[in-house]
């Protein structure tokens, strides 16, 4: 039996048990997949008790992937890069390492699933909090033209611009906000508890292709934005939240997954 685990707070609504017992059945391997609640200040006495099980890893969720970060013992390129781990690996030698495996999840969605091509198109991110910094890099990998990073507060945008040196990339504030941006991709919870978007309905056009990094069992607040003002598509994350855990799956068990059996099957019972 492999034991694995996803740890958070909250950590009730993870779909990530039902995802990856998806994984194993392509397999025929028997795992445990277990939602770890982290208590307050509690994340390294829950990770200690879980693999002194004798667990091969565990995924970890908000708000808790900065202490993965400090916890294991070497960081992934794409963990540096983002200074956020979402998977934690045992080596055969007890050695802890943390990836981060949103940002591939992301372009593996977007390039593979939904065929949607950013070269040289203008993008517009929204937010420039944890789940951006996940993803900065692969999206810059994509090699977008134009690459705006929206937040409210501008200088954490500023920040984020200043850590992935790209001509193409720019903080911008609501004034400098674009007409029609070809993708918007939205990292931030805005709308989430019913509020306003709080955006200018300029950045869509007709030929604007939304995402949302979150998923819902409907349309999500930003996709119904979105929709209202006439975008050509609108999709939420579900696709990059399997996709990025297939490349966890794949790096605790070696073994490669069919991510669309998954996503068709998921969706349905959202």
């Amino acid at each position: 039996m492999i034991l694995l685990g996803v740890m958070g707070n909250p950590i009730e609504h993870s779909r990530s048990p039902e995802i990856h017992l998806e994984f194993a059945r392509q397999h025929q391997l028997q795992i445990e997949y277990e939602k770890l609640l982290v208590p307050e200040n509690g994340f390294r006495e829950v990770a200690n008790t879980f693999l002194e099980r004798g667990s091969l890893g565990f995924n970890v969720t908000l708000p808790n992937k900065g202490d993965a970060c400090q916890y294991v013992d070497q960081l992934s390129e794409d963990a540096k890069a983002s200074q956020s781990v979402n998977t934690v690996v045992v080596e055969a030698s007890g050695r802890l390492i943390g990836h981060n495996t949103d940002g591939l999840g992301l372009s593996r969605d977007i390039q593979s699933n939904l065929s949607w091509n950013m070269e040289g198109k203008s993008v517009l991110i929204l937010g420039a909090g944890g789940a951006v910094r996940g993803v900065m890099a692969s999206i810059l990998k994509m090699k977008p033209g134009q690459l705006h990073v929206y937040n409210r507060t501008l200088e954490k945008a500023i920040q984020l611009e200043k850590q992935h040196p790209s001509t193409c990339l720019k903080a911008v504030s609501m004034e400098n906000l674009l007409e029609g941006y070809d993708f918007v991709i939205s990292g931030t919870s805005a709308g989430l508890l019913g509020g306003e978007i709080g955006l200018p309905s300029k950045i869509i056009g007709a030929n604007t292709l939304c995402y949302d990094m979150i998923y819902a069992q409907t349309k999500t607040p930003f996709q119904a934005w979105c929709d209202k003002h006439n975008c050509q598509e609108s999709v939420d994350g579900l696709g990059m939240l399997i996709e990025q855990a297939a490349q966890a799956f794949t790096l605790w068990t070696d073994c490669e997954v069919n991510t669309e059996a998954v996503i068709q099957k998921l969706r349905h019972t959202i």
